[in-house]
Formats: C-alpha cells, sequence, structure tokens
C-alpha cells in the first residue's frame, strides 16, 4: 500500500455516499470500540478490497 495513502499524509478527496442507516450505525460501533475514525476504517476497507480484486484477477490470468 501506498505509504502516502496509508498514512493519510498524501492528497486527498471527498466522496460522497448514500448509506443506509443501518450500516452506518454499524460501522460507527465498529469504529467507537476500536478507537478508529470512521475514515480510517473506510480507507481501509477500500484498500483492502481493491489488493482483493487484483490478487483474484491475477490468479484468473493464470489458469
Amino acid at each position: 500500500m501506498d505509504d502516502k495513502i496509508a498514512n493519510g499524509n498524501g492528497d486527498t478527496q471527498n466522496v460522497r455516499i448514500d448509506l443506509p442507516q443501518s450500516l452506518v450505525s454499524r460501522v460507527h460501533n465498529y469504529c467507537s470500540k476500536r478507537n478508529i475514525t470512521i475514515q480510517e476504517f473506510i480507507r481501509d476497507a477500500l484498500s483492502e478490497k481493491l489488493e482483493a480484486a487484483h490478487r483474484e484477477r491475477r490468479r484468473k490470468q493464470r489458469v
């Protein structure tokens, strides 16, 4: 993962999304219990999802 992005020191851009209130509540509770910001949670989740998609795509190409 890019250190600038991981450390929050890179260029940033706001992204607005609409989520069901139930999901927002779950994320808020999860983050509160682990003492992390929602921004950190979302950034990590997106990074992990993109890495997994990249690995899966590479795996399919080798078959």
